[in-house]
């Protein structure tokens, strides 16, 4: 009875032991994978391992950009200057146009919302009216850039007013001031 009770002391040593050894090896990086050098020059992998990473080095993978401190003159006359450019002049109903939000410059802080209003011109009036009457259906989406960007608006979600032509208007924050941009004229047929 007793050489059963070791037998299996044993065993379960053994497999205790096997565990541990086969965590160690799969938690040191091998050798050649960047972080091979020991403390004391050997190759032997299981000793403390020093990292050849810059600790002063910037880990930032995805900054988000951020607005300028300070509002001048010339960031304010910039801001000014966006507008929106489509990527064609003709769609069918059921095209996704491509909207561009232009800055002035790559380095602006854009922020932005999906919202937008397709406006048409009103031959009438001689003015440009909301073409969407009320059938608006945006989802509550915000984006933030660095410069220039684009977004898609699938034309099929909004039954549109009939119009000779339409544009884009859109509010943006440029470096945090709040511009009303508008597209290029373009047809639905």
């Amino acid at each position: 009875m007793k050489t059963r009770i070791l037998i299996i002391f044993l065993l379960a040593a053994v497999t205790v032991f096997s565990a541990c050894n086969s965590l160690a090896t799969q938690s040191n990086p091998p050798v050649g994978a960047g972080q091979t050098e020991s403390k004391d020059g050997t190759d032997d992998n299981l000793d403390v391992v020093t990292s050849t990473a810059d600790d002063n080095e910037s880990r930032e993978y995805f900054p988000e950009p951020q607005p300028p401190k300070e509002i001048t003159d010339e960031i304010r006359a910039d801001a000014e200057k966006t507008y929106l450019e489509t990527d064609k002049t003709a769609y069918s109903s059921d095209d996704v146009l491509r909207l561009r939000i232009v800055v002035a410059r790559e380095d602006t802080f854009l922020a932005y919302g999906n919202y937008c209003d397709i406006q048409g011109w009103d031959e009438e009036t001689g003015e440009w009216v909301s073409a969407l009457g009320g059938n608006g259906d945006f989802t509550e989406e915000l984006g933030v850039s660095k410069g220039s960007c684009s977004q898609n608006i699938d034309l099929s979600r909004f039954p549109l007013e009939d119009y000779p032509k339409y544009r884009i208007e859109k509010e943006v924050h440029v470096d945090t001031i709040t511009v009303v941009a508008y597209s290029n004229e373009f047809t639905i047929e």
